[in-house]
């Protein structure tokens, strides 16, 4: 399985690039001082859209500031209705669904506090076993078989600054040497 990332170093922008596509029913993210900022205030939900991603994934990013309620997305549909995310809101982190637009709680919630600037938050998904992870260490879990497939993103609820994204689970393109060597095929 590949890794792609986002490190957001570059100019200042109202949305994050050719990579990402901004869901319909979502505002997006821009970038601001080379980080990822929500553009409204209301739901914001992006995904890496370059790649095509199997159905074992995971996506990742450091905190930075602002109103956070935010959080990685994994299995996002390409409508954004559909997706798996964790949502931090300030104090508490928990893995939530949404299905058509409507949300459902998925684990109990993890007490966290307020987190630093740098910190990571993470989601995991392999079958239908989800794990949140906060810097690297698995701090809950749920289990849900509704959503089998989708892109690695960024689901969120506000203008929070978030950097360094990385998501894991992109399919690698095998191309056969014959066709590198251009011996016909």
């Amino acid at each position: 399985m590949g890794t792609v990332s986002d490190d957001f170093n570059r100019a200042n922008a109202g949305s994050l690039g050719a990579n990402w596509t901004t869901g319909t029913d979502a505002g997006g993210y821009g970038i601001s001082s080379n980080t990822a900022i929500g553009l409204t205030g209301g739901r914001n939900t992006v995904f890496w859209s370059a790649n095509t991603f199997n159905a074992t994934q995971s996506s990742k990013f450091a905190v930075i500031t602002g109103n956070f309620n935010y959080g990685p997305a994994v299995r996002v549909a390409d409508d954004d209705d559909d997706c798996y995310y964790v949502f931090y809101d300030n104090t508490n982190m928990a893995i939530w669904k949404m299905v058509n637009g409507g949300f459902t709680k998925l684990s109990a919630d993890f007490a966290c506090g307020s987190l630093t600037t740098g910190q990571t938050l993470e989601l995991t998904v392999d079958g239908s076993d989800l794990a949140m992870l906060l810097d690297d260490v698995e701090v809950g879990t749920a289990s849900d078989g509704d959503l089998a497939a989708g892109y690695a993103g960024i689901l969120g609820n506000g203008t929070g600054a978030l950097d360094n994204w990385s998501a894991t689970g992109t399919v690698d393109v095998v191309v056969p040497l014959r066709m590198l060597l251009g011996a016909g095929g």
